[in-house]
């Protein structure tokens, strides 16, 4: 219940609470305002009430501390103090950008993230899968740095709150379809999910996600370069099929449920024993990654040896690597899948790359 002013003993006192200015608490109060059709900011998922306030309701009078509006109970908070102890009770936590934390592009950090991928020739594709894959082709790709796992849903808020452009309801249906963050509230993404891949992102997003962080998407070539090595692994720990392994390798739709099924994504490097030889986490399983490449499902065909980024357009971008939705096979390092840009799902996210230094 929220406390009301009494005998000076049981008062709040201002100085007990963070100091901010003026634009930081106007802020505050415009994101734990709620209209009669829903949120309209973050910061209320958790909200013991439906709707908190400074503000009075237009063409209605307020009485005592609780009105009601179109069915939906309304409290309004008169008071600064009685606001932060608000806050501070249901244990909210301010967005970086209105604390005053920097927000720069993360060039300082990315490389603590990442694994060096040394300059590879492997042979990408299988002669003896789908039409897509074929012909296996030798491929030298120069060095370069793949993040160790995906990007989570912590990480993608941090480029939301510099990118405000990005937030859900604000992108042009060119750049994401309509189910754009879909499990996100503005800012927040669903409850416990910090450190779970990042979903419901189109390849756009994820492009502008890489540029603000100084990096980019990799390559096809690269990213099946990291999942392969040079031994040409048929999964990204080696050539075990995970149907028949000892211990769990990924997040996929297992045909004999011997590690149980999920129905849903987990959290990022939750098995280590389907890592890399280098330590790439995940590159089998969890959600499918979007690749920098367009697709064209002749291009290997005619693929160039040399570092090769895909055909120069197309309507489709490439995915790579398996979902928790899918069986087996598609955990393969070769398997690849297309999508429209636009496209998001619950079964794509993605990871970064940047080029090495000779």
């Amino acid at each position: 219940m929220l406390a009301r002013a009494g005998p000076p003993h049981t008062r709040i006192h201002a100085r007990r609470f963070p100091k901010v200015s003026a634009a930081v608490h106007h802020e505050l109060k415009r994101r734990v305002h709620l209209s009669a059709n829903g949120p309209v900011g973050p910061g209320v998922v958790d909200c013991l009430v439906p709707i908190q306030s400074f503000k009075k309701i237009r063409n209605r009078r307020v009485t005592g501390t609780k009105m009601a509006r179109k069915g939906r109970e309304v409290t309004t908070l008169k008071s600064r103090k009685v606001f932060w102890l608000w806050c501070m009770a249901l244990g909210w936590v301010l967005p970086a950008n209105l604390t005053g934390e920097a927000l720069p592009a993360r060039n300082d950090l990315q490389l603590d993230e990442m694994v060096r991928i040394p300059a590879t020739s492997f042979l990408m594709g299988d002669d003896h899968s789908d039409a897509d894959v074929r012909p296996a082709h030798r491929v030298d790709v120069p060095a370069f740095f793949i993040d160790r796992r995906e990007v989570t849903c912590e990480e993608y808020r941090r480029f939301l709150l510099a990118n405000p452009e990005w937030r859900k309801g604000r992108v042009s249906p060119s750049l994401a379809d309509r189910n754009y963050l879909r499990d996100w509230d503005d800012l927040s993404y669903p409850r416990g999910k910090a450190a779970y891949p990042v979903t419901w992102v189109s390849w756009h997003a994820a492009n502008a996600y890489a540029k603000w962080r100084g990096a980019r998407l990799p390559t096809e070539a690269e990213w099946e370069a990291a999942a392969r090595g040079t031994t040409g692994r048929i999964y990204p720990w080696g050539n075990e099929d995970p149907e028949n392994s000892e211990m769990p390798r990924a997040n996929y739709a297992s045909a004999r449920g011997r590690f149980g099924r999920h129905g849903g994504t987990e959290p990022v490097g939750r098995y280590p024993a389907g890592a890399t030889p280098e330590g790439v986490l995940d590159m089998a399983g969890n959600v499918w990654e979007w690749v920098a490449d367009w697709h064209d499902p002749d291009y290997y065909s005619e693929s160039p040896r040399v570092n090769p980024t895909g055909p120069s357009n197309g309507s489709y971008r490439v995915v790579r690597g398996g979902s928790w939705a899918v069986p087996s096979p598609w955990l393969r390092s070769y398997a690849r899948l297309r999508a429209f840009p636009a496209k998001t799902s619950d079964q794509v996210g993605f990871r970064c790359a940047r080029t090495s230094s000779p």
